[in-house]
């Protein structure tokens, strides 16, 4: 842990009503960010929002603040609570960059840099979470929360799931029910300790009832917020895990969120949170109506949803607002009508580098649908050059590259292909690209590839792959300019460790503008492997079949093409298809 962090887990803990306060200051590596923590006795949710919203007092210090009160449904103080800060830049599923906790007593004070967009999660253990969106330059906001409790079980056959799989829910423990309502299971492990979750019976994963509750930093997706933990007894082969639907609470209210702040930050932070309750409504409902047996399509009401939103924005004449409204709506655009002319006022007037796109990131790609890509490709270029949202970027490149496979641009199409597979391979988009709008490759299973000899790094000599004594290569396409290639050093290093010998090398062929680039590069990770230069600019690159960096190519001992399966070959799928063939095919 870092000494400027101070409780950023992922989750904490507090059964009083407690306030969270991020107020901006500013440190020289990371920015403006800075966290203490002091006593606060327990008071009611009631009280905490008078003082919040009644008596707080803006100064010209506090204009990156933001402060919290989070309660339950009854505005009675939660046992555990937090805030998750996720960055827009990221995923919207990944890993909350900070997650705030508190605890019975203590007042959690910090800050938040204003100049990125981020969203908050408002969560506790059993609790349905509330979301927010919080714009560039927020100001100062204040949230009075209160969470509702899970509803109870949506799927009558609980599992469990964690580390004793990778925490892999199609790999989970199916749960059996004894004769007084209680579901357990037993799951034989060498693990001393046991990570769990006890998934299928809400919306989010519910913490089991044997065990501690931890604050979970094991799986990327922050809905996973705490696991439970259970140490095995002195002699045991197996974990017993219990878990009793009784102790779920049987009342059920409705969740309330109410911001204080300018008045579009607090306009398109109401947008925001109502569009995911809505969505989590959907969501659950639909899964209710197909267990429960019920015969046709599920119809899900947005009257409610529609009324609201209406009074958001009834008094707004600002354009964002009006169009954060449109943008949210998209995602239920299958559903609920959108008017042609609020779309096209959408595409024509958001700035390209506005943060509003990133409350829904496929909205983009909904908004030309609806009304045609043509008109709008200097919309699509200036977003993926422009905006300072990554994932944004590679969505507008995306339609881009629909557009340019339309027309037979093949130029353009190649360009835009090679862009995006170098700079967004974890995009979602990615694997449907290369199944979709891949140039047509040159290269074939089974046959050689076109070209075997390539230039060393010091220009003196040739690196002929048939000379190699190793049996199976991995061609790593790759260059010190590319962000993806640099991501997979470590993986690339362990490969090497783990397989490297007489059956296995890796070829790392750089396609810098240099072979200078590759030996400065060199002096930060050690690559032990062979190596080569190709300039990004030969023609021989698309020959064979390189259409992005990284590019992996495996070859077997006739040097013939093994795959070139770019899902197989990378992150951990490059150590399972290595393994398979290197380790399990022996």
């Amino acid at each position: 842990m870092l000494p400027w962090q101070i409780k950023t887990y992922q989750f904490v803990s507090i059964p009083a009503s407690v306030y969270i306060q991020l107020k901006q200051t500013h440190h020289p590596e990371i920015g403006n960010f800075n966290i203490t923590m002091t006593k606060l006795k327990p008071i009611g949710f009631l009280l905490c929002t008078l003082l919040f919203f009644g008596c707080s007092v803006q100064t010209e210090s506090d204009s990156n603040i933001f402060r919290v009160v989070i309660t339950d449904q009854n505005g009675d103080p939660l046992p555990q609570y937090a805030v998750q800060i996720i960055d827009v830049n990221s995923e919207w599923l990944s890993k909350p960059e900070t997650t705030l906790e508190g605890f019975y007593d203590e007042q959690i004070q910090s800050n938040l840099p204003g100049d990125k967009a981020v969203f908050l999660k408002f969560a506790a253990p059993g609790y349905l979470p509330k979301y927010t969106f919080l714009m560039p330059g927020f100001g100062s906001v204040q949230f009075a929360v209160s969470l509702r409790s899970l509803p109870l079980s949506h799927e009558p056959h609980p599992q469990v799931f964690g580390n004793f799989n990778d925490f892999d829910g199609r790999a989970a423990l199916d749960m059996q029910q004894n004769e007084e309502g209680i579901w357990f299971a037993n799951l034989e492990t060498d693990l001393d300790t046991l990570h769990y979750f006890i998934g299928g019976y809400s919306l989010f994963a519910l913490p089991g009832t044997d065990g501690e509750l931890r604050v979970n930093e094991e799986t990327p997706t922050f809905d996973r917020v705490y696991f439970t933990e259970l140490v095995k007894s002195e002699g045991a082969s197996e974990f017993t895990i219990q878990f009793d639907p009784r102790l779920l609470p049987s009342d059920i209210h409705e969740s309330a969120m109410e911001i204080k702040a300018d008045p579009k930050t607090e306009t398109v932070g109401k947008i925001y949170g109502l569009f995911i309750d809505e969505y989590n409504d959907l969501f659950s409902s639909n899964m209710l109506h197909q267990i429960s047996g019920m015969d046709g399509q599920y119809e899900h009401d947005f009257s409610g949803y529609i009324s609201s939103l209406a009074t958001i924005i009834s008094d707004s004449v600002d354009p964002e607002i009006i169009h954060a409204e449109t943008v949210t709506r998209f995602r239920f655009d299958r559903y609920v009508d959108l008017n042609t002319a609020d779309i096209q006022s959408l595409l024509t007037e958001l700035p390209a580098e506005s943060s509003i796109w990133m409350m829904n990131l496929t909205a983009i790609t909904d908004a030309v649908d609806k009304v045609g890509i043509a008109d709008h490709v200097d919309l699509l270029t200036e977003i993926s050059t422009k905006s300072s949202y990554e994932g944004l970027r590679g969505e507008a490149l995306y339609n881009l590259i629909r557009y340019y496979h339309q027309t037979e641009n093949k130029e353009k199409l190649g360009e835009a292909f090679f862009e995006f597979v170098s700079n967004y391979p974890d995009h979602f988009r990615t694997g449907f690209i290369y199944q979709n709008y891949a140039p047509e490759q040159p290269i074939d299973v089974g046959r050689p590839l076109p070209v075997n000899k390539f230039s060393t790094l010091d220009g003196e000599g040739t690196l002929n792959l048939f000379d190699l004594e190793e049996s199976y290569l991995l061609i790593d396409f790759w260059a010190t300019w590319c962000g993806p290639c640099i991501q997979a050093m470590p993986n690339l290093h362990e490969v090497q460790e783990r397989f490297g010998g007489d059956q296995f090398s890796i070829v790392g062929i750089s396609i810098d503008e240099r072979p200078s680039h590759v030996e400065g590069f060199r002096g930060k990770w050690e690559m032990p492997w062979h190596h080569a230069f190709e300039g990004y600019q030969s023609h021989r690159l698309p020959e064979m079949g390189v259409v992005g960096v990284p590019y992996y190519v495996l070859l077997d001992v006739d040097r013939n093409v093994v795959s070139h399966d770019q899902n197989a070959l990378r992150g951990e799928n490059m150590i399972t298809t290595l393994r398979e063939l290197l380790e399990d095919g022996e």
